[in-house]
């Protein structure tokens, strides 16, 4: 295979599954929405929970200290919020949820403020859930580097299944947020 093969896939797999959710969505019961999210939600925690003892590796402990690899989680994750909170970076995906929705809807029927909104709130949602997250960051690392695609690959599952829950409710612009996504 070749780099840059799992952000593909993945970008595909929130395509396809944006579809379906659009087109079936409607006759999806929002507990069956509910549901995919949860169980959506549960998996992401065992990838996490698996992931969260190599911090606790024997080797890692005795080179940087017991307390060092999680304070090294828990300022990533302050320093990243600064930052994100610094750049505007929510507001910037506003943006560009309106620009794109704009850019769309040319030629088309003047939609409403409420279909407007829920364009953009579906763009922003979908581009940060499937934008950010250690699957997302390390898994296109590898794939870049040409370590292979396996994480980017369980990623576009989740995604795919995802999307399908996010457009039921949100409509195409989930589809919209492959732009960030790619």
């Amino acid at each position: 295979m070749f780099p840059g093969i799992g952000t593909l896939v993945n970008a595909a797999t929130v395509l396809l599954g944006s579809s379906v959710g659009v087109a079936v969505g409607h006759r999806l019961p929002a507990r069956t929405r509910e549901l995919v999210t949860d169980a959506l939600g549960l998996v992401t925690l065992s990838i996490a929970a698996a992931s969260a003892t190599a911090v606790a590796d024997p080797a890692l402990v005795a080179a940087v200290g017991s307390s060092a690899p999680t304070l090294i989680v828990l300022g990533s994750l302050v320093l990243g919020g600064v930052i994100g909170s610094a750049l505007h970076v929510e507001d910037r995906l506003e943006a560009v949820g309106g620009w794109l929705r704009s850019t769309l809807g040319r030629g088309a029927a003047d939609g409403d403020a409420a279909d407007r909104e829920r364009f953009i709130e579906g763009f922003v949602t979908a581009s940060l859930l499937f934008c950010v997250g250690p699957l997302t960051i390390l898994g296109s690392i590898n794939d870049g580097l040409g370590r292979g695609a396996d994480q980017l690959f369980l990623k576009a599952a989740l995604d795919g299944f995802a999307s399908i829950a996010f457009a039921a409710s949100f409509g195409w612009g989930v589809a919209a947020s492959v732009v960030t996504l790619v």
